[in-house]
């Protein structure tokens, strides 16, 4: 609940009179999932008093039997939920990971590090850093891009105690097809009968007129391993995020040629 929000989380700029995006942001992000944790309430108790026999079992409902019985995510949960193609029980468990996390920076202000992975609308995310980086600056924020780079030295995000000034560090990201070499800082192929790594944390720096670079490998982000999606009302695709360039010491076509990108979710 918004009511249970720390003293410095929604701190109003008094020269502006406005939120700071990303506290925007948490509320947005908040009211997606109290809408998803209330239709699994409702669902449960609908479905443990048909079972009773004291409302009708509706082909909704029966369908969402059939997909506990399953071991699937429920139609009526998937409707209203974030994109994931996990089973069941990791589903539930990735969901209580994002709860936790949205729950913790609400009560105790904006983390160090940003978990990419538990958000709805992850694009909405990195507009919201743009966002903070335009108004701190005066400048437009059409006018902006992200530069990366790699904490290569944290292995976890409990190596990180310090904000950067400008710009957010972000975790949350499983390679597919390679690896990060963080003994080189380049992209590496991956190690034997390995499918996806944890991408170490990632400096996410707002610039003006950043150009791309032929040498660094751009990857793509993605938010499940389907790779696939369709333009949402928002202009945004439903699936692709954005690339992530890196810096690679083998021709960037290679990479691109063996479809290594970053997902946001895993399938298990």
């Amino acid at each position: 609940s918004i009511s249970c929000s720390g003293p410095s989380t929604f701190v109003v700029n008094e020269t502006t009179g406005l939120l700071p995006p990303l506290a925007t942001l948490l509320k947005q992000e908040i009211e997606k999932f109290n809408r998803l944790l209330t239709r699994m309430r409702t669902t449960l108790e609908d479905l443990g008093n048909a079972i009773e026999g004291k409302i009708v079992m509706s082909l909704e409902l029966d369908k969402a039997f059939t997909s506990f019985f399953n071991g699937a995510v429920p139609e009526l949960f998937s409707q209203v939920a974030y994109p994931s193609l996990r089973p069941l029980q990791s589903w539930f468990a990735d969901l209580q990971v994002r709860v936790k996390f949205l729950r913790e920076w609400l009560k105790r202000g904006e983390p160090v590090v940003f978990a990419l992975n538990v958000f709805f609308f992850p694009q909405g995310f990195l507009t919201s850093v743009l966002q903070t980086f335009a108004r701190k600056h005066q400048v437009a924020i059409n006018s902006l891009s992200f530069e990366f780079s790699v904490y290569n030295e944290a292995a976890n995000d409990g190596d990180l105690d310090e904000r950067p000034s400008d710009g957010v560090i972000v975790s949350g990201l499983y390679m597919e097809g390679a690896r990060w070499d963080a003994a080189r800082g380049v992209v590496a192929d991956s190690q034997p009968r390995e499918m996806y790594s944890y991408m170490r944390p990632i400096h996410f720096l707002p610039a003006l007129g950043a150009q791309p670079d032929p040498e660094r490998f751009d990857c793509p982000v993605y938010k499940t391993s389907k790779r696939a999606g369709a333009l949402s009302t928002t202009g945004m695709s439903t699936n692709f995020v954005l690339s992530v360039s890196l810096p690679s010491d083998r021709d960037p076509q290679l990479w691109i040629w063996k479809g290594v990108a970053f997902l946001l979710n895993l399938n298990e």
